[in-house]
């Protein structure tokens, strides 16, 4: 090899080692990157696991406080107190309701980012749930004179499978936004069908609309990001709440979780629209589901409703109840048609009216509803833009058959409708009042007893104890208190209990841990288990398997409400309430609250009858379990029975009108014997 190949032979070697040495330190750069990233994504990932834990501490830390909060203050409400100082107990009440609803929104946002939000897919009623939406956000419209409507279109299925918490979520925040920033005119709730793919899967839009101020165009775009809020003119100079701007963004997030779209259509001054869709199932083909309301046989009905699209709504159920409707557009035709109907012996079967401003309307109201009920003999059903149970009482006082607050939802208008044109007994109408037999009362009235139910409240936060028990004193139970786990175990071994409110998080023996524990302790001592309900301030997300696997029975989110409490305490207690014992005492006990019964039996059924007439079946629910309690220390079975019969009744998923009548005739009956059979023996 000559001395050139030789130098080119080497050259080239010397470029492969440089290109090898070359290779070899870009593979050890790429390697100390991918270290640089996989340890940064470690990071990332440990960050966003700090985060996540971060913000559920926090939210139970918040949330822990605010519970006494909430609830001291709702135990507040309920003394007697002066304008001023209701005045501030309602302002209390709004601000913690508010930092509760921001306590929420940032614990969602940082699930949410974090990935930890899962959707539970279930079957929901569209119709009821709407009207449930709207029966908490009502009172907020009413405030403003603010037309609230449901508007479902017919072909809308009656039952979906979907994320009904989720599906809340976003129409409350909606809604509750469309009403917060309208101060005159009407925000309009519409479901319709966008989209039947099959038989068995179909689109749906909802949408709010509002007279509100309106977003500028520039604003729309942002409004959707987390943090970003409506900051024009008309929102600055009308003062209106500040949020924590993650509503809207958790809305779309959400959305976007179903597959689904939102959006909104809008300018300043000219009301919003915020809408969005999403894909769900069918539990049946659209045309195999039918809402189960009674329906109405030759009934003839006239309405007035000065709001349009309520009118509109107002006339399609009607219709579609097999009812034949006429409008009169302004209180002139009222009377005119009224009149027109009398000569022609075709009378209306009842008069259906909408109050949108009852204050102003008032002297009007009466004088139709004299003129309509004493001239032409046509009962008068009234649907009023208010809650309060002074204005529907003054209603029914001016001799009005029905008062519903709007906005009108389709089960209670049905079973009102269906006792104005077919009352309960002796054709009497439905709001008057409720004439018993004089009895002889050997003493003053006294409330129903309740059963004395003996309950264990454990957590080892001391307000939180106090709250609870004054709360459940207040019911008439019987609170014994523990600190911690063990000593629920101490009181769980020395007692027995009808029910245990258990925190989750306590140190030592955590919730779940003294839950396990009990029921060992309960199955080698031959016991029945006793139902343990869960408190806890932190997020359940993935936990409900392992609390129910502990033995738990339930849970409850804090801050916990009484009445969440009360609706708890009924449900897990009724069947391990105390019966009373077949003794010479109890048969002694029984002869000496006899005649408390009975004296308080007129007040009793007559709030029953009026809780029916509202058709408010949670406070007829109410009274009928004090009632049942008493009885059960009376030794009155046939009451008892009745009582129970009507409580089944009255707890079906679909209120049978008829059935509740039959069993609201019966329980009256049996009172009557009970008060006669005291009147005797006195």
């Amino acid at each position: 090899m000559d001395n050139n190949s030789k130098i080119a032979h080497i050259t080239t070697q010397e470029r492969k080692d440089q290109a090898i040495d070359e290779l070899r330190q870009d593979m050890a750069a790429l390697q100390a990157e991918n270290n640089k990233l996989r340890h940064s994504l470690k990071d990332t990932n440990q960050s966003h696991k700090l985060r996540s834990e971060f913000f559920t501490n926090m939210s139970h830390e918040l949330r822990t406080p605010l519970n006494s909060v909430l609830g001291f203050v709702n135990l507040l409400h309920k003394t007697p107190l002066t304008p001023q100082q209701q005045d501030y107990v309602n302002t209390m009440q709004n601000s913690a309701a508010n930092l509760l609803t921001l306590i929420n929104d940032v614990l969602d946002f940082s699930k949410i980012e974090a990935g930890k939000l899962r959707m539970d897919y279930a079957p929901m009623e569209v119709r009821k749930t709407i009207d449930e939406i709207l029966s908490l956000l009502a009172p907020s419209a009413h405030e403003k004179a603010l037309e609230l409507v449901p508007f479902i279109y017919n072909d809308v299925p009656e039952i979906i499978v979907c994320d009904q918490l989720r599906i809340k979520q976003i129409l409350t925040n909606l809604i509750g936004n469309a009403i917060k920033f309208t101060e005159k005119g009407s925000v309009i709730v519409r479901v319709m069908l966008e989209q039947e793919e099959n038989t068995q899967n179909v689109t749906l839009r909802f949408s709010i609309t509002d007279t509100g101020i309106g977003i500028a165009k520039e604003e729309q775009e942002e409004l959707f990001e987390a943090f970003n809020q409506v900051h024009n003119a008309n929102s600055v100079a009308k003062n209106l709440p500040i949020g924590s701007g993650l509503g809207l963004a958790i809305c779309r997030k959400l959305v976007d979780q179903m597959h689904g779209s939102i959006g909104l259509e809008s300018s300043i001054g000219q009301g919003a629209t915020f809408w969005f869709t999403i894909s769900v199932n069918t539990l049946a083909p659209i045309s195999e589901q039918i809402e189960n309301l009674t329906p109405f046989k030759e009934i003839r009905i006239l309405l007035h409703e000065q709001h349009p699209i309520t009118k509109l709504v107002l006339l399609n159920l009607l219709q579609t109840w097999g009812i034949s409707v006429d409008i009169a557009d302004d209180p002139g035709d009222i009377y005119n048609l009224l009149q027109m109907s009398n000569k022609r012996r075709q009378p209306y079967n009842a008069l259906l009216l909408g109050v949108n401003n009852f204050a102003e309307q008032r002297d009007l109201l009466n004088n139709i509803i004299t003129t309509a009920t004493a001239q032409h003999r046509c009962p008068v059903g009234v649907l009023v833009n208010s809650t309060e149970n002074t204005i529907h009482n003054e209603i029914l006082n001016m001799g009005a058959s029905l008062c519903l607050a709007k906005p009108v939802y389709r089960k209670k208008l049905n079973l009102a409708l269906h006792d104005v044109v077919t009352p309960i007994i002796d054709a009497t109408p439905i709001s008057s009042p409720i004439t018993m037999p004089a009895i002889v009362t050997a003493m003053p009235p006294a409330p129903i007893l309740m059963n004395q139910l003996h309950v264990l409240a454990v957590d080892d936060n001391h307000i939180n104890i106090k709250l609870i028990t004054t709360i459940l004193g207040n019911m008439g139970m019987q609170v014994t208190t523990a600190f911690s786990g063990t000593e629920a175990l101490e009181q769980t071994n020395n007692n027995d209990f009808d029910l245990i409110f258990m925190d989750l998080q306590m140190p030592g023996m955590d919730g779940m841990t003294t839950t396990a524990a009990i029921r060992k302790q309960e199955t080698a001592a031959n016991k029945h288990p006793t139902p343990v309900i869960a408190l806890t301030a932190y997020s359940l997300d993935g936990k409900q398997d392992k609390i129910q696997a502990s033995g738990m029975n339930g849970y409850l989110m804090k801050p916990v409400s009484e009445h969440e409490l009360q609706a708890t305490i009924y449900k897990w207690t009724e069947s391990s309430a105390k019966k009373p014992e077949p003794s010479s005492k109890q048969q002694q006990l029984a002869r000496e609250l006899l005649p408390m019964l009975a004296a308080s039996l007129p007040e009793e059924i007559a709030s029953i009858y009026q809780s029916y007439a509202e058709l408010d079946f949670e406070k007829l629910r109410d009274h009928l379990h004090r009632l049942q309690g008493g009885c059960c220390y009376c030794d009155v079975p046939n009451l008892l029975a009745a009582v129970k019969e009507l409580s089944r009744a009255a707890a079906e998923p679909t209120v049978d009108s008829n059935k509740i009548k039959q069993c609201l005739t019966k329980l009256l009956l049996e009172s009557q014997k009970v008060m006669q059979q005291v009147a005797v023996v006195a």
